[in-house]
């Protein structure tokens, strides 16, 4: 009997495990966690919208990525943020820059640098 218990107790927690928990959140199995900025990058420099900087600027392995759900929050130019995307199928014409992957937030908050 004791037996019995034990296997019911394991399938109930590999099930819930599997459909991630009671109350998590539930994410993208691909979902990105990372630090990155918020950059406004002007029409002037023929992109105009604000993009996601995942690197130091200066660094030839930055990420640059178009949000597809940044909110009007965190629509500050250079604002430190950690984020948990994932990347679409999409990509968006960035003018000059090229290309850039489209992504999408799931979770978004602010740091201080």
């Amino acid at each position: 009997m004791r037996m019995k218990k034990k296997m019911i107790l394991f399938t109930v927690i590999a099930i819930l495990i599997m459909n991630g928990g009671i109350g998590c959140e539930k994410t993208d199995t691909n979902a990105i966690k990372t630090e990155a900025t918020i950059k406004n990058i002007p029409i002037e420099d023929n992109c105009g919208d604000y993009m996601v900087l995942v690197g130091n600027i200066n660094d030839v392995s930055a990420r640059w990525y178009k949000p597809e759900n940044l909110s009007e929050e965190y629509k500050i130019d250079n604002l430190f943020v950690r984020i948990t995307y994932s990347l679409t199928d999409k990509k968006y014409n960035c003018g000059f820059g090229g290309y850039k992957p489209i992504i999408i937030i799931h979770k978004i908050e602010r740091m201080k640098k």
